[in-house]
């Protein structure tokens, strides 16, 4: 898709090789009774409720959101750069989602709760569907969930990255 090239593009990260030799990934969650589900990445942009995909350092986080980015009308945003965007609202204009890549790097540039940053961003942008990822030791977990549920008025839904198997590695 040419307008998803061109957003990552702006963002510098038009390598053509990555967005052609993408490696399919799952993701594991936890279903409204409590059982484990697994899904791959095809399936995380069809969902509409709140979306944070967690994942251990260097695990895969930000090459998926591209990935979704580069196959989905979404607009792809570091976290650090969503929370002092003028106008969030102008992004949702042009995406149906919008992914925000990299909660736990704002944890350290700023006092404030992150995913507050965040969410006071999305609600200035009509609290519109996201993907938000995030480093599994830097998410807090409870707090965040009770924040978005207030504002969105469902939970968010965690998915935990899955690491590639040794053939995929490969």
């Amino acid at each position: 898709c040419e307008a998803s090239r061109y957003t990552l593009c702006n963002l510098g990260m038009c390598d053509e090789a990555i967005l052609e030799h993408f490696v399919r990934r799952t993701l594991t969650y936890m279903d409204s009774k409590g059982d484990q589900r697994r899904i791959d990445d095809n399936g995380i942009a069809n969902l509409r409720e709140p979306i944070v995909i967690l994942g251990e350092p260097g695990s895969g986080k930000s090459r998926l959101l591209r990935h979704i980015s580069s196959q989905n009308n979404a607009v792809l945003r570091s976290a650090a750069a969503f929370v002092t965007h003028p106008n969030p609202a102008l992004l949702v204009q042009r995406s149906s989602i919008l992914l925000i890549d990299g909660l736990d790097e704002l944890a350290a540039a700023h006092e404030s709760e992150p995913v507050n940053r965040v969410l006071s961003q999305l609600i200035r942008a009509g609290c519109p569907p996201f993907i938000l990822s995030c480093r599994v030791a830097d998410w807090r977990g409870a707090i965040a969930r009770e924040d978005i549920t207030q504002e969105y008025g469902v939970s968010p839904k965690e998915f935990f990255l899955e690491p590639l198997s040794r053939a995929a590695a490969v």
